[in-house]
């Protein structure tokens, strides 16, 4: 075999090596190390920056992952209702401060509580709710009286959720109970302060059962 075959004969390997090293580079899988795990993403409720890692090519030992910060729109924030609504059915509200002795009329101190009722009752169209409004006893207090002066209350407190959030009457109903059901012994001189409350009832109505006016 001469010089000029032995060239030739020499290049076809290196060429077939090439090829073969070629060709196992491309059927490799990406090493485990090279993998990036997906960003965490913040909910739909956050604004702000987001950091995404783009991993360059696996071709040159020297190459470096890039880390590239993505702004979330503020359009994507989602306004959260200022207060839950009652954590149960049963909602209770000390008319200590509510009302003054022997009045109907409510106080601005008894707002915050009163609104927040409201304002669940006015994302409820379905709610319903009870109101019944209960005094304390003293030696002088009459049975007739008091019950009539619970009524009053209770109707204000009606007339304050249709008024200011234009809850329907008709889901409404306010009942006066006088001193008949006590929480905690009255006495002759003082009453008891802890008798003095509003419990609101909160229930729901299938739908097309409400009565009509």
């Amino acid at each position: 075999m001469n010089r000029k075959q032995l060239y030739w004969m020499g290049a076809a390997v290196l060429l077939f090596i090439a090829a073969m090293v070629f060709l196992k580079s491309r059927s490799q899988p990406l090493r485990p190390e090279a993998a990036h795990p997906l960003p965490s993403v913040p909910s739909a409720h956050t604004a702000g920056t987001v950091q995404l890692v783009v991993p360059h090519s696996q071709a040159g030992a020297a190459a470096t992952d890039s880390v590239v910060a993505v702004a979330l729109p503020q359009a994507a924030v989602v306004p959260q209702p200022d207060e839950e609504p009652p954590a149960s059915g049963h909602y209770r509200i000390s008319t200590v401060t509510m009302f003054a002795y022997d009045s109907a009329t409510i106080r601005p101190e008894a707002y915050p509580d009163l609104n927040r009722v409201g304002r669940f009752l006015g994302r409820s169209s379905a709610a319903t709710a009870r109101i019944e409004m209960h005094t304390d006893k003293l030696k002088k207090s009459t049975a007739p009286y008091s019950r009539h002066l619970s009524q009053r209350r209770a109707d204000a407190v009606k007339a304050f959720f249709v008024e200011k959030f234009a809850i329907d009457p008709r889901r409404l109903e306010a009942i006066g109970c006088g001193f008949d059901s006590p929480l905690a012994p009255n006495d002759p001189e003082k009453g008891n302060p802890v008798n003095r409350r509003v419990d609101i009832s909160i229930g729901i109505v299938p739908k097309g059962t409400m009565k009509q006016p």
